[in-house]
């Protein structure tokens, strides 16, 4: 048996997986799959990432998510995050508009380096709160919180048993918390 990692977008995993080139992936759903099978293993809130000149950033509290409506964005290109691009989409919409997207970074820490920079506001996973930059405040939004999901996937068909073995822990895992 041999492991290895190697980051890739969630589209490139897909096809990884159909051309036999993976055995697993991570992924943010909703995501087309195109027949293979999910697991879902984490869930996570979005928090906002404010630069360090916006009127929020000194603020504090929670921000609504109405309140960006007007202000450049920073997010993943939809081709390379497309489940987080929904996401994001999703609870925009829901607070009444689109994300005007200014700038598309391809990684969560250039996207939080544009932030840092000025260039606008983003959407975040709280795990990347970890990157913690002094030009750059994380806020929760303000209301119900917007979730972000992380999944496994793989060809149930090419399962070895290694990997069978994986995917049990990591559904036993994902049970208990």
């Amino acid at each position: 048996m041999h492991f290895s990692a190697r980051e890739m977008e969630s589209n490139d995993q897909i096809r990884a997986l159909q051309d036999d080139i993976i055995d697993l992936g991570f992924t943010r759903p909703p995501l087309p799959l195109g027949g293979l099978s999910s697991l879902d293993i984490h869930e996570e809130e979005l928090l906002v990432a404010l630069p360090h000149d916006h009127p929020q950033h000194h603020r504090g509290g929670p921000v609504a998510l109405a309140e960006l409506a007007q202000e450049p964005f920073v997010l993943f290109p939809p081709e390379h995050g497309s489940g987080f691009w929904y996401t994001v989409a999703r609870a925009c919409g829901d607070a009444g508009f689109s994300p005007r997207v200014a700038y598309e970074g391809e990684h969560i820490h250039t996207m939080i380096g544009m932030v840092a920079a000025g260039l606008g506001v983003s959407l975040v996973p709280a795990s990347a709160s970890h990157l913690q930059l002094a030009q750059v405040r994380y806020a929760p939004l303000a209301g119900p919180p917007v979730r972000l999901g992380l999944s496994l996937i793989w060809d149930e068909n090419r399962a070895v048993p290694a990997l069978k073995n994986l995917i049990a822990v990591a559904a036993s895992a994902a049970h208990e918390n």
